[in-house]
């Protein structure tokens, strides 16, 4: 058996699971968070400021450590359930708001979509929206559509290796090699499915450090971990980033 500090020695909490919240899981997770807050004295969870960026880094710790809603709130007993409701809701209405950008920017792939989208889009996918640019440079954008479609065959590609992963957790009849294989899925200082520059995070559980940092647009802390696709819009250059890998576990 692999020594527990060994396999995933970056979560916090002392649960017994130790991999990521399925999307029902996630979902359960969020409705946890509501139900407390809304039980909650609001002169107790009130504050100036609203959410803060601690009270996001707990939220998608847990998320990405498989700790539960009430697992949450008995290991983080500092953190309101407002604060980290509210904090889960900011990074999900971001997200999804990018994702709309992103999607109107590949089934349109114009130079005005380019320019009205492609900002946006870039906090969260870097890499796709640099490949159009690049495309759109070179061939004062006759290239788009067929750049688009090549996009979303990467994009396809990285989602279906990323769920078997996903998969093959579930699967794990035991913890060791569930813990094994969500090394693949997350990794903070690896190379992992959800840090793949095509890879188009559907949740917030699913979203790495930095594209988490770049989407809210946060200041990004010391890089510690991986180097994930971002290139500042509209760069050109494109980044070398390493295969998908699709050798899976049994």
């Amino acid at each position: 058996m692999v020594a527990m500090d060994v396999l995933c020695s970056w979560h916090p909490w002392p649960v017994e699971r130790a991999w990521p919240l399925r999307a029902d899981e996630e979902a359960t997770f969020v409705t946890t968070l509501a139900d407390a807050a809304e039980e909650s004295d609001p002169r107790e969870t009130a504050r100036p400021e609203g959410w803060t960026r601690s009270d996001l880094t707990a939220v998608v710790t847990a998320l990405r450590q498989g700790v539960t809603g009430t697992q949450l709130l008995t290991h983080a007993p500092g953190r309101h359930p407002a604060t980290l409701h509210a904090a889960y809701r900011a990074a999900d209405q971001a997200l999804h708001s990018t994702l709309t950008a992103f999607d109107r920017l590949l089934t349109t792939p114009t130079m005005s979509s380019l320019s009205a989208d492609g900002p946006v889009a870039a906090r969260l996918l870097p890499r796709p929206v640099a490949d159009l640019v690049t495309v759109a440079y070179h061939t004062a954008g006759a290239g788009n559509t067929l750049a688009a479609g090549k996009i979303r065959a990467h994009i396809a590609e990285a989602s279906a290796h990323a769920a078997a992963l996903e998969e093959d957790v579930a699967a794990a009849r035991f913890r060791d090699d569930a813990c094994i294989i969500a090394r693949e899925l997350f990794h903070p200082q690896q190379s992992c499915a959800w840090s793949h520059a095509y890879f188009v995070p559907s949740r917030v559980g699913q979203l790495t450090p930095i594209r988490l940092a770049d989407l809210l647009q946060l200041p990004r802390r010391r890089r510690t971990g991986p180097r994930e696709a971002h290139v500042g819009f509209p760069g050109l250059a494109p980044l070398d980033l390493p295969p998908l890998d699709h050798d899976r576990h049994p």
